[in-house]
């Protein structure tokens, strides 16, 4: 069985929404502190050893995932191509779970970044009895922006869920 790995972000610091509706909302862009947190966070994939083999980014439709992802991808795997999934913008747990499940097999990399509180919940669904752990009951507090969540997945794809999700790692810039 390959070894796989699962990356769910939340992208980094962004603007204020200027006016109502989706569109404003998506149109959000990082703050330059945004900006600094997700080149961080791309440091300490690499450096945390957390990166092997192709990475698959997937991004939500929004300014503020596409530009995070765009940072992460310059400083982790800038062979990489990013996948604007359209369905993250307001996917719930279990839709972005169902998404998973029908990525391609030869993925052995996937990360994905997109908002609270889908992110967040998926997070909190997989990682299971880890929250217990002390490493990791900062995840109990809830998801930063720009925060990471690695699990290691010890099944193919098409099978994913909480019972071959093993939580890694939890980072924050």
């Amino acid at each position: 069985m390959q070894n796989r790995r699962l990356f769910l972000m939340r992208h980094a610091h962004a603007e204020s929404q200027v006016g109502y509706g989706d569109d404003a909302d998506r149109a959000r862009r990082l703050t330059s502190a945004g900006e600094e947190e997700a080149r961080k966070i791309g440091h300490d994939l690499t450096a945390g050893g957390f990166l092997e083999g192709p990475l698959t980014f997937w991004s939500s439709p929004a300014q503020r995932t596409r530009q995070t992802a765009a940072l992460i991808q310059e400083k982790c795997a800038p062979d990489s191509r990013i996948s604007v999934v359209g369905e993250l913008y307001s996917a719930g747990a279990d839709e972005i779970l169902d998404l998973i499940r029908h990525e391609a097999p030869a993925t052995s990399s996937l990360l994905i970044i997109g908002h609270n509180p889908f992110l967040y919940h998926l997070a909190l669904q997989l990682a299971g009895r880890a929250l217990d752990q002390q490493v990791f009951s900062s995840l109990n507090g809830g998801y930063p922006p720009a925060s990471v969540t690695v699990f290691s997945v010890t099944q193919s794809w098409d099978r994913f869920g909480p019972a071959n999700a093993r939580l890694d790692a939890f980072l924050t810039p």
